[in-house]
């Protein structure tokens, strides 16, 4: 719709859909790196970051620009998978409510949803602005709380940072 030829569009929607159809239907999420020719996973890393990231930000976008109520629901469908298998809190304090705890959004296995290594990538800080778009301020706020903290540390964001020894 944008340029005028709706091949883009209609070869763009063939692949989310596509995208869609082989998200695990347990976890209710994809992997990171697809093979186009044998239709399987390559990578089973799902997550936020580097290769992945622009998909969500897309599928948000996508219904925000052109109103495809499917895009939303497609796209809030992921985004509860991501919350359910992804998030993981920062400070461990049993005494404070994970409402208050800033979080980053660990790299799970698709099928399983259970964590496949222990580092997050610079581009993952990008879903903040999804979550602002898709209305969820304060989960935005606690998870650039996150960022904001190694920036602080590092007076730049790692390209990959390691979680679990907390350093680059």
């Amino acid at each position: 719709r944008l340029v005028g030829d709706p091949m883009f569009e209609i070869v763009a929607k063939r692949a989310m859909d596509k995208l869609w159809e082989l998200r695990d239907v347990k976890t209710g999420l994809i992997g990171n790196v697809f093979n186009t020719k044998t239709e399987v996973w390559d990578d089973p890393m799902s997550g936020i970051g580097a290769g992945i990231d622009s998909y969500y930000e897309y599928l948000l976008k996508s219904f925000i620009l052109f109103g495809d109520e499917e895009d939303l629901s497609r796209f809030s469908t992921y985004y509860d998978s991501i919350i359910k298998h992804m998030r993981k809190f920062s400070i461990q304090d049993d005494n404070m409510s994970e409402l208050d705890k800033p979080h980053y959004f660990a790299n799970v296995n698709m099928k399983t949803g259970k964590l496949h290594n222990f580092w997050i990538d610079s581009l993952s800080a990008a879903f903040i602005g999804v979550q602002i778009l898709h209305g969820d301020l304060e989960a935005a706020i606690l998870h650039h709380a996150f960022f904001y903290g190694l920036w602080l540390k590092y007076d730049a964001l790692p390209e990959r940072y390691n979680w679990h020894l907390k350093k680059m």
